[in-house]
């Protein structure tokens, strides 16, 4: 089915509803969830990434923001080792970096390119996750212009823009240990 600007009055589908209603029961029983205004589709991962981010540096009580994806845990003991040995800079950090260049579809709709940590586990400091989400916010919502749909090479095109417009300085560091997976031990 193909939605253009003049659809009007769609209903979610079955399988959405149901979900919605699943999520709803879970958001009441546990109190646990953050749920976005976007659907749960590949290409709105980014629009969903910038949901999490806002409400990450709305919170003003995290020093630092991680994303896994829901295939996987975050190693909270790699975690606690990376972010104490870390200061000073700020930190964006994950279990793999791609330089941006492995694939053309890294490419942004303008050509350019940037670093980036894969989106099975990434993270950054508080102060990056506000430079791209506050300072910088008509950028980052014009990914349009510049990303891709994958939501974790957007986010290394938001580091890149902030260390250069703001000049931060922003150490990448890499742990793979930080991601566990299903069968893997501590």
């Amino acid at each position: 089915q193909s939605v253009s600007s003049h659809a009007q009055g769609l209903k979610a589908t079955e399988d959405e509803q149901r979900w919605s209603a699943q999520l709803m029961s879970e958001s009441l029983k546990h109190g646990d969830l953050l749920v976005v205004p976007s659907r749960d589709l590949y290409v709105d991962l980014t629009l969903k990434t910038i949901s999490w981010l806002e409400w990450g540096v709305n919170q003003a009580r995290y020093d630092y923001i991680v994303k896994t994806d829901d295939e996987y845990c975050l190693n909270t003991t790699e975690l606690d080792r990376l972010v104490d040995g870390h200061r000073g800079h700020e930190l964006y950090f994950g279990v793999y970096e791609h330089s941006g260049t492995e694939y053309s579809i890294m490419r942004g709709a303008d050509g350019s390119v940037a670093p980036f940590m894969s989106g099975a586990v990434y993270g950054l400091s508080i102060g990056l996750a506000a430079s791209i989400i506050r300072d910088d916010r008509t950028h980052t919502m014009s990914y349009l212009l510049y990303g891709t749909n994958a939501e974790d090479a957007n986010m290394g095109k938001w580091v890149d823009y902030a260390t250069k417009r703001r000049e931060l300085v922003v150490d990448h560091v890499v742990e793979p240990k930080l991601r566990v997976g299903y069968g893997d031990e501590l």
